[in-house]
């Protein structure tokens, strides 16, 4: 009884469920001709497309308005095939939705809900190519799973009737098993064509010889092999060769008539064949390959230097099967990672490496370019940390579809390592050039400040004199807190955030510092813009970003030059732009598209490590912007770097009342805690200036019994940060615990992670040091308010 290959089966399985579904299906009767065209187009393996569109047209003729497009699944991407009178940019702009095969079949195989769904809401850019209305089903969710979506879409709101629906569902089916049936068709014309492919071209030597021993067949790799012509058949094996080979090959065929499998070697000239095969089924006779020993030993020996290369090499090496799993791992990797070669044969690669983009990206760039290069890391056995630079490429698998990957990988943990200390060791040399230019000008404000106070003793001088010098003083020391405050915010030292600010008085603020850095040969201009440019950023990353790119510029203009900094809106008006120009050596062309590359430099070793654009690029992707480079050789380069225009928030100032009195006391009392007496009093000054009563402390210790004694009088708290025995932040948790929603005013000349630690409350403010008379006084009637509110 002859038995048939299991695509034959399934083809008939196929053609049965067709025609089941034709029957059962009543709404196609009036379209039976179309749908026996469809079925006859199938099983006689006409291009695809034109079977689909028979059943969109069918469709469309039963759905009234529709328009049908069958979107089939490859890989993971929907792809439009059939459509009838859609445009390509619609079927495209359909293919980029987001899509998920999760999204379509339940855990049961089955489609969730109705078969029919809409798509809801219809995304913007299908709206502006004239759709309201778009409603697909799954072609097919059997054994070959999701195949495909079957869309019909509509240039007016509507939704489907049941019948409609019901149609829409059948004619998906119909069209998944044509789809299906295609496939299977494909994969037999495939097989055959693999069939074609190991025998007839296939470089091994193959023969079938009949019951008696003739021979019968032979590819044209045996006749090459053995030299004879197809003029041998019909003659018996045995005859074919030499005398001295006749008794191998009479056992051989002895062999044979006892259906028992053996193989002989023959030697034909230098070589040395090994002739195996079997007996075929119903002693029909045998199939036998002929196999030149003498190269298979030598691609042996080759196989077997190329393995111990692999377990012999520094690199890691990884081979990892169609579903993710690992296949092969080298001797190197085990090392550096601590475990054994059992333990991570079969796990996932994701299980054990995390890589800088999530792993079907990298799959997709791997289908596309054949190959990734990135940064895997993992943790060791002993849970320290691996950072590995790998190349991912595609290997051609040995069967099935898919594809096989290779992974090499080197240990870059300690360069990493290195690295991040360079890049600490760069900043910390940027801070010092700071350094040494905030030391000179803050030792001309402390000449200013002792000058002019030393002037203020003089007898002799006006009242109009010695104001004036105390306004100098006072000017003087505003620099000054601004100088330092400028350099804990690069260093990094005190807290920073996103806030609303124009991007010219941002930029502007820097150029006193950018003045010390700069060499004097390089002369500096400023264009600020002048409209304001609101945007919302981090001031010390801006800050950041400019210094990074003027330090770039200076490096190129080693023998001077000049260098351009301006600010404008762009011309659609929905960005701030920041260009620094420069015009010194520029550069070569094939650097550009590698700027902003971590580690990628064209400067010497001495001069730069490669990581200022890299932090520049990260911090501008961080605000939403982007940056964009032109350069020329010998003209110079220009960067802008653009961030969106978000409009600015007017607050008014609370008025200048007096101060908030508690009920039956005349004046508001304040408790100043610090531990510098020249300070205390100072404060105390300003507050009862402002109006206020003031009780004073030296530390936390003392303020919670100064707070314990007057707690029924004392209105708000106004205390340092840093003070010995118990320091601003705790003091206040006491005093928090036997009032809450106490008024407490912070101040400090170094508020290090200030801003995390303290909540945002009403009733709480911070003040750095140092402050004004306005400024204390402001602040203080602000969290009283907050209380009072």
């Amino acid at each position: 009884m002859s038995q048939h290959s299991p695509e034959v089966l399934a083809l008939s399985q196929l053609i049965d469920t067709l025609q089941a579904e034709l029957e059962e299906s009543c709404w196609f009767e009036n379209h039976a001709y179309t749908v026996i065209e469809l079925l006859e187009g199938v099983a006689s393996g006409e291009e695809l497309s034109l079977s689909l569109q028979r059943m969109v047209a069918t469709t469309e003729c039963a759905i009234k308005g529709a328009r049908g497009i069958v979107r089939l699944l490859q890989g993971h991407r929907l792809q439009g095939l059939a459509t009838s009178g859609v445009s390509q940019e619609l079927v495209d702009e359909l293919d980029r939705l987001p899509y998920s095969p999760a999204e379509w079949i339940d855990s049961q195989g089955a489609f969730p809900g109705e078969c029919a769904a809409a798509l809801k809401p219809i995304p913007p850019r299908l709206l502006d190519l004239g759709i309201r209305a778009c409603w697909s089903a799954p072609l097919g969710h059997g054994s070959k799973g999701l195949l495909g979506i079957y869309t019909l879409i509509f240039t007016s709101e509507r939704s489907l009737t049941v019948a409609e629906r019901r149609r829409l569902e059948r004619a998906a089916r119909l069209l998944g098993l044509a789809v299906e049936r295609h496939q299977l068709q494909t994969e037999l014309r495939q097989s055959e064509e693999h069939f074609r492919h190991l025998v007839v071209d296939s470089q091994v030597a193959i023969c079938r010889l009949d019951e008696a021993g003739q021979l019968v067949y032979a590819n044209p790799a045996w006749f090459q092999m053995t030299g004879l012509s197809p003029d041998c058949y019909g003659r018996p094996l045995v005859d074919l060769f030499s005398h001295q080979h006749r008794p191998c090959l009479e056992m051989l065929l002895n062999f044979r008539r006892q259906a028992k499998d053996s193989s002989v070697e023959l030697a034909l000239g230098e070589r040395r064949i090994l002739v195996t095969g079997g007996s075929l089924e119903g002693g029909k006779g045998s199939l036998e390959s002929w196999v030149d020993v003498t190269q298979e030993t030598r691609l042996q020996f080759l196989y077997s230097r190329l393995a111990a290369a692999l377990e012999q090499s520094s690199e890691g090496v990884l081979i990892v099967d169609s579903s993710g799993q690992i296949e092969y791992c080298n001797a190197a990797l085990t090392r550096a990672l601590g475990f054994t070669t059992e333990e991570l044969q079969g796990l996932p690669l994701q299980n054990l490496f995390t890589p800088d983009l999530p792993y079907p990206e990298i799959v997709d760039i791997v289908e596309r370019t054949s190959s990734w290069v990135g940064i895997l890391r993992a943790t060791r056995r002993c849970q320290s940390k691996y950072v590995g630079e790998a190349v991912i490429s595609r290997l051609r698998p040995l069967s099935g579809a898919g594809f096989n990957l290779l992974v090499s990988c080197r240990d870059v943990t300690r360069e990493k390592e290195l690295e991040e200390q360079v890049r600490l060791a760069q900043k910390m040399e940027a801070i010092g050039l700071l350094a040494g230019g905030v030391a000179h000008d803050f030792n001309n404000l402390l000449q200013a400040i002792g000058g002019s106070a030393a002037l203020c003793q003089q007898a002799d001088l006006s009242e109009e004199e010695r104001q004036k010098l105390l306004d100098e003083i006072i000017q003087a020391t505003v620099r000054a807190g601004q100088l330092t405050r400028q350099l804990l915010s690069f260093a990094r030292k005190q807290p920073t955030k996103k806030g609303r600010a124009d991007l010219s008085e941002t930029v502007e603020r820097l150029l006193p510092m950018l003045e010390r850095l700069i060499s004097r040969n390089i002369v500096i201009a400023w264009c600020p813009c002048p409209t304001e440019l609101p945007v919302s950023v981090d001031p010390s990353q801006i800050e950041q970003v400019l210094l990074n790119l003027c330090l770039n510029a200076r490096d190129a203009m080693n023998e001077g030059g000049r260098l351009e900094i301006s600010v404008c809106a762009s011309s659609e008006g929905n960005q701030a732009i920041l260009q620094v120009r420069d015009n010194g050596k520029g550069i070569e062309a094939q650097h550009l598209p590698r700027l902003f590359e971590p580690f990628f430099t064209t400067k010497s070793a001495e001069q730069g490590t490669g990581l200022g654009l890299a932090v520049v690029y990260g911090i501008v992707q961080t605000h939403e912007g982007s940056i964009d480079v032109s350069s020329q050789l010998g003209q110079g380069t220009t960067f802008q770097v653009m961030l969106p225009l978000k409009p600015l928030t007017t607050s008014v100032p609370p008025p200048l009342s007096n101060p908030v009195e508690p009920a039956g006391q005349s004046k508001p009392q304040v408790l100043v805690v610090d531990d510098e007496p020249k300070l205390v009093d100072i404060a105390r000054k300003f507050l009862e200036r402002s109006g206020y009563c003031v009780l004073t402390a030296g530390d936390g210790v003392e303020a919670e019994k100064v707070f314990r004694e007057n707690q029924d009088t004392i209105s708000a708290v106004m205390m340092d940060l840093i003070m010995p025995r118990r320091g601003g932040l705790d003091t206040w948790k006491v005093l928090e615990s036997l009032r809450p929603g106490l008024p407490i005013l912070f101040c400090s000349g170094y508020m290090r992670d200030a801003h995390n630690l303290i909540p945002e409350r009403e009733h709480i403010a911070i003040l750095s040091k140092p402050y004004s008379l306005s400024q204390l006084a402001g602040e203080m009637r602000r969290i009283l308010a907050g209380v009072t509110a």
